[in-house]
């Protein structure tokens, strides 16, 4: 007689996802001292998408007289060979 073997698999994996987060950052100080807070504008699929937003929201800061800046943080490793951006 054949005996039945249960079995039961779990697996965890690992997989690389790339995504661009917009994200508003604001610091300084003021009479009761230092503030600073940070806000998500979206998400998106690629950077192109990203940096347009981000170019339109420093545009739309500036159109209203507010001093902001873009600041592109981290690359990938092929943006770090070519010096470009990689999709």
């Amino acid at each position: 007689m054949q005996q039945e073997t249960n079995f039961h698999t779990i697996e965890y994996k690992v997989r690389p996802v790339t995504r661009y987060i917009v994200t508003r950052h604001e610091s300084g100080k003021d009479g009761s001292g230092y503030f600073g807070s940070s806000t998500q504008i979206g998400e998106y699929q690629n950077g192109n998408d990203a940096d347009l937003v981000a170019d339109a929201v420093v545009a739309l800061d500036k159109s209203k007289g507010i001093d902001s800046v873009r600041i592109r943080e981290g690359m990938t490793l092929g943006e770090c060979i070519s010096g470009k951006r990689c999709e």
